[in-house]
């Protein structure tokens, strides 16, 4: 495998890192696309990879949860949630207009 490719992977997993420790999503938005459009794999052989990963990602969290007993994730997920609700409404005065089909 080419140091490219390599250096790529690490980019798109510490970049799913980040999202997926901050609002919960990455698996199946980031990844599953990033192995099916930059490594030409099959949406189910990519599927099953993110879901195999998931595991861990789980068991991982969990503990983490439990350690931490949520005292410090709250309050940032509140201030993060009206970050992305701001950025949410700016996109959408942005966005043309989606024609009605009838």
């Amino acid at each position: 495998m080419e140091l490219s490719v390599i250096l790529f992977i690490i980019v798109i997993g510490f970049l799913t890192g980040i999202l997926a420790s901050l609002i919960g999503i990455g698996g199946g938005l980031i990844i599953v696309p990033s192995m099916i459009f930059f490594f030409d794999l099959p949406p189910s052989q990519a599927t099953l990879i993110s879901s195999f990963v998931i595991i861990f990602i789980s068991f991982s969290s969990s503990y983490k949860n439990y350690k931490f007993r949520f005292q410090y994730v709250i309050p940032f997920l509140r201030c993060f949630s009206k970050i992305v609700e701001t950025l949410g409404i700016i996109a959408n005065a942005k966005l043309p207009a989606v024609p009605e089909f009838s």
